[in-house]
């Protein structure tokens, strides 16, 4: 044995053996509802460690072509910035002087316009830039290739630069000033930092809305689309594994409220694909002779403050529900001044049937439910529904606190009455235990706690749900031949749990699926059975071919 291997062995069996004895130390303080969940969480571990290994088959050409795509918008993007902010090359002159500048030894004698020499000569740091500028500079003059050009050479406004974009939105352009209150640091006389984010971005658009301000509408318009394309194309850039799969890793207590977190693969590809937007999820394929499919909860959130308000005596929101009617769609009923009788539940289920689930006011309803279930004042409701549906909804505080009030409020009386209750009980003792066993302390100021305690139940119970499908699959040993797995669990995003099956097995697979999603969970001594909605397809965003 080497001296390095001995390190090695050193290193790892020491790991282990620490890792065991803290065990031994900390397991006998687990007991009750805390040790289930404990337990529960390891019963997990080997299906998500099947997730990671497995990964998902990915279309790496499409995704090429589609990064080309974003990354032309973005660059015209960039140069209608540029032209609006006065940030811009002025002559081929111009070009060169910047880029010998800044990409090429200064000591370095190259001739005018000799971009070749440029790229040879680049500093170590800038090689790629330069080989790129070059490149460019020979295609042509397209709307596109001038934002890239300025970028390269420096002249651009960097709306990825923190520093930069806060001191041209609020030096140059003298736009209000935004904070980031949830980084304000735990000092209490520590200043809350300034902050140029997307959101920062989005508010500073609403508010330029409101001033009638046209021309920093148009600059803010042009940041946030090109922060936006700047996003999805390094989603598109990243790199599926030699076999052209995408991997992740998890994390099974990655979070305060039970949520399993993601990130990169320990392989090198992928990152946290709970992020993948709807309009690139058809990237990620089902293998050979499989459908894949996903099945999202319906309404889970909900659901858990619906059965404490039952508890508390206002049993309308889980009434609700039991005839298959969402909060959420009686409010875009409400909103659109629907005339119906709101007592008559089947005539409210036959009007509901006629609310797009991708309209603004269904997405708006939502956002509003949310905020009235967790305390949220009515211009924080109006703030995320702009902020969430990235500036392209907006809903007045005013029809917010209507909407919360007068119609949410009024209808489920109930949710007040657990939010009492639930204020009473942390200032009693600030310590939670949810329906999955899960146990969490809260800690501050307990006039600051009730909104992080209304939500962590319900959001707890959305993911162990989620998981309890995922503990059936993995433990059902009609799913199994031999070691092979009938339907595989290939990634979990909160409340949807995402696989595929062989196609020959579809109706079959279907049938066990819904099986097991119908789960029943003890939520305030009230026995619920969380509904789900599912579909299957060729892809990750094609699940077309049938529902489950």
């Amino acid at each position: 044995m080497t001296e390095r291997d001995k390190e090695f062995f050193s290193y790892c069996c020491r790991d282990s053996a620490v890792t065991y004895e803290i065990n031994q130390v900390l397991e006998p303080l687990t007991h009750g509802t805390s040790k289930e969940h404990y337990r529960f969480n390891i019963s997990l571990l080997n299906s998500l460690l099947y997730m990671e290994h497995r990964g998902i088959k990915y279309n790496i050409t499409e995704a090429a072509s589609r990064r080309e795509v974003v990354r032309k918008e973005m660059f015209e993007e960039q140069a209608r910035l540029n032209g609006l902010t006065g940030r811009f090359v002025k002559s081929k002159d111009d070009i060169f002087d910047r880029a010998r500048e800044t990409l090429a030894y200064k000591k370095a004698f190259i001739e005018r316009h000799d971009y070749g020499a440029i790229a040879v000569n680049a500093y170590k740091d800038s090689i790629k830039d330069a080989a790129r500028l070059y490149q460019v500079m020979h295609s042509p003059p397209s709307l596109a290739a001038i934002g890239e050009i300025e970028d390269l050479v420096g002249v651009s406004l960097n709306t990825g630069s923190p520093k930069a974009m806060k001191e041209f939105l609020f030096e140059e352009l003298g736009l209000p000033e935004q904070y980031n209150f949830r980084r304000k640091s735990k000092d209490e006389d520590a200043e809350v930092p300034l902050t140029a984010d997307y959101e920062a971005l989005l508010k500073l658009s609403k508010h330029c809305i409101k001033e009638d301000n046209k021309t920093h509408l148009r600059i803010l318009t042009h940041c946030i689309n090109i922060r936006s394309l700047a996003t999805r194309q390094r989603m598109l850039s990243i790199g599926a594994d030699d076999d052209g799969r995408i991997r992740c890793g998890y994390n099974i207590v990655g979070s305060d409220t039970g949520r399993i977190t993601c990130y990169e693969s320990p392989t090198g590809s992928g990152y946290n694909l709970q992020t993948i937007p709807k309009y690139d999820r058809d990237l990620f394929m089902a293998d050979d002779g499989c459908f894949m499919f996903q099945c999202d909860l319906s309404g889970a959130d909900s659901v858990t403050v619906a059965a404490y308000s039952k508890m508390l005596g206002d049993p309308t929101m889980m009434d609700d529900f039991d005839h298959g009617l969402k909060p959420a769609k009686l409010m875009v009923l409400m909103l659109r001044g629907t005339s119906i009788n709101f007592k008559d539940r089947e005539a409210l289920k036959e009007a509901c049937k006629d609310i797009d689930p991708d309209s603004w006011d269904y997405f708006a309803c939502k956002r509003v439910v949310h905020g009235a279930s967790y305390c949220e004042g009515d211009q924080k409701i109006s703030d995320s529904i702009f902020t969430d549906s990235e500036g392209k909804f907006y809903l007045d505080r005013k029809d917010c606190k209507k909407l919360r009030d007068d119609c949410f409020f009024t209808r489920y009386r109930g949710v007040k009455m657990w939010q009492n209750w639930l204020n009473q009980k942390i200032r009693e003792r600030p310590t939670i235990i949810a329906a999955s066993g899960q146990v969490r302390h809260f800690f501050g100021r307990k006039e600051e706690l009730l909104p992080k305690a209304c939500a962590f139940e319900p959001q707890a119970v959305t993911t162990y749900a989620t998981n309890l499908a995922l503990y059936r699959l993995w433990t059902d040993e009609e799913n199994r031949e031999g070691k092979r797995l009938k339907i595989e669990p290939l990634h979990q995003v909160h409340d949807a749990l995402i696989g595929q099956f062989r196609k020959e097995n579809a109706v079959w697979a279907v049938s066990k699926i819904k099986s097991w999603f119908n789960n029943v969970i003890n939520i305030a001594g009230q026995r619920v059975v969380i509904g789900f909605d599912g579909a299957y397809g060729e892809s990750w965003g094609n699940l077309k071919e049938g529902k489950i």
